[in-house]
């Protein structure tokens, strides 16, 4: 689950625990103080456990979800098609990102037609920088033109958030 702390007007994510009931409820009563302020943000779950979806669906201010393969694995899932449809069916309201597995483009192309395929809400996270630190451009505007909806994704460090 992502949640978004103000510190001197500048706005951050901070991961916390997979489970929305260990989620210290400052956190969360914080989070729903930054909502009722005049901002533009959206809020997306990000994790993969279908009950504490299903909990956090009960937010107001939640936009939608968004997942990885490595929360799957977490999470105990083994088959990515399953999970996902199941997702999309059980939240239709909701905008849901799945994220590719592979890293060469070609793959990553196929893999999110079929993603896209599963509904209107679903986007596609595609990792700005490849493993082997090749930018993903091309690709990226491939199936955007398409008509794909592209989440794109990058790892930061702490400081580069900071100096954000």
């Amino acid at each position: 689950m992502l949640t978004f702390l103000r510190k001197s007007g500048i706005i951050g994510i901070v991961k916390t625990n997979q489970k929305i009931g260990l989620v210290n409820q400052t956190l969360l009563t914080l989070l729903e103080d930054i909502i009722m302020q005049p901002l533009n943000i959206k809020v997306y779950s990000d994790g993969a456990v279908i009950e504490d979806m299903q909990r956090m669906s009960q937010m107001d201010y939640l936009k939608g979800f968004t997942t990885n393969p490595s929360l799957m694995k977490r999470a105990g899932i083994t088959n990515y098609m399953e999970f996902a449809t199941k997702v999309v069916n059980e939240f239709p309201d909701y905008s849901i990102s799945f994220e590719v597995f592979s890293m060469d483009p070609q793959t990553m192309a196929q893999e999110a037609r079929i993603l896209s395929s599963l509904g209107d809400q679903v986007y596609v996270k595609i990792p700005v920088i490849n493993d082997q630190g090749e930018i993903n451009s091309e690709l990226i505007h491939q199936l955007s033109s398409e008509g794909i909806k592209v989440n794109v994704t990058a790892i930061t460090t702490t400081a580069e958030v900071q100096a954000a």
